[in-house]
């Protein structure tokens, strides 16, 4: 895809990243709820041409196999174009690439992560998924739109918004 890529480390040079940006993505999974092997597919696209409603062919990332105890995915996002925002879907399959008959339903979580790219700069996101979307939730899917304030970056230290008083992000100029 163009202008947003996933990669499992950031830059490896400074001057590597003067001209992208980069987002620090962690997700905390939760444990599977039976002994059943079930797998979490991690995708994520620009939102302008992915919407979270429509099916996404392909992958990202290898899918993690969940065990007894929670598990925390870390991966990176690089992109030379920060107006995008990214939407996330995280699927809850029995197969790691989500292709079996009943992962056509499989659970989900969506994640929309509002403007969350500043050239030069690297920016961080965290999500825990408290529990396995089920039955009882619509559709087996839980959705979050995250505000671009509550992506963090450009100073030291955990806030409770990342952006200044006239709404500028602090990581823009």
């Amino acid at each position: 895809m163009k202008g947003l890529a996933v990669a499992a480390a950031g830059c490896l040079t400074i001057a590597a990243c003067a001209d992208n940006a980069i987002l620090e993505v962690e997700l905390d999974l939760p444990p599977r709820p039976s002994t059943t092997p079930l797998y979490a597919f991690v995708q994520a696209r620009a939102a302008d041409k992915f919407p979270l409603p429509d099916p996404w062919g392909g992958s990202d990332l290898g899918a993690v196999e969940l065990g007894d105890a929670r598990y925390v995915d870390s991966i990176s996002l690089l992109t030379s174009e920060t107006n995008v925002d990214v939407n996330i879907k995280v699927r809850f399959c029995e197969d790691p690439r989500c292709t079996s008959i009943p992962d056509d339903n499989a659970p989900e979580c969506w994640f929309h992560l509002e403007h969350p790219f500043y050239v030069g700069k690297r920016t961080f996101w965290s999500a825990r998924v408290a529990a396995i979307p089920m039955d009882g939730d619509a559709h087996h899917r839980t959705e979050v739109l995250v505000d671009r304030c509550q992506i963090r970056g450009c100073v030291e230290g955990d806030l409770s918004d990342y952006c200044r008083v006239d709404g500028r992000h602090l990581c823009e100029d």
